[in-house]
């Protein structure tokens, strides 16, 4: 792919970053200039597909402090650096800890499912909605992870899934 149409045509080489912080994106020239900044919201298929098609390192996401706390809580449990939660590895141990530290931020705050998915990473909000469900039906059915994490989600109310 060449080029992405935002209200015009943007050619991928020219452009130098795209910055993600808290549902909004800044696209940002080689020249220096903002060339678009948009709400993520209205436009996730556009976001996934320009981040998917662009070199990693073009793409910036602008940590929010209210998730460290979240990522260090899961990471000390398991004896992980905490920034492994920003690993985009499919190996069980990353995935479980993505998973646990998207849930403990979609309950503990009132940030979006697309939010969420932004902040680690660029994944959309079904992604954040799975890793819900699954911790939920891992603390509900398996007795080792309800003892290593069940205390972090006591007294809280999940979100209701259709099944």
């Amino acid at each position: 792919m060449e080029s992405i149409i935002l209200r015009w045509a943007v050619k991928y080489s020219s452009i130098k970053n795209v910055i993600i912080q808290g549902g909004e994106v800044l696209i940002q020239t080689t020249g220096g200039k903002a060339i678009y900044k948009f709400n993520e919201y209205r436009n996730e298929k556009l976001i996934n597909k320009l981040i998917k098609n662009l070199p990693q390192e073009k793409v910036i996401f602008v940590k929010d402090e209210s998730f460290m706390e979240f990522n260090k809580l899961i990471c000390d449990i398991y004896n992980q650096d905490y920034r492994i939660v920003y690993c985009r590895g499919r190996k069980r141990e990353i995935v479980q800890s993505r998973q646990m530290a998207m849930a403990l931020a979609k309950i503990r705050t009132k940030k979006t499912y697309t939010e969420i998915g932004l902040h680690y990473g660029g994944f959309d909000h079904a992604t954040v909605l799975y890793a819900v469900k699954t911790v939920k039906n891992l603390i509900e059915t398996n007795k080792k992870i309800n003892k290593e994490i069940g205390h972090l989600f006591e007294g809280i109310t999940w979100p209701h899934f259709k099944n």
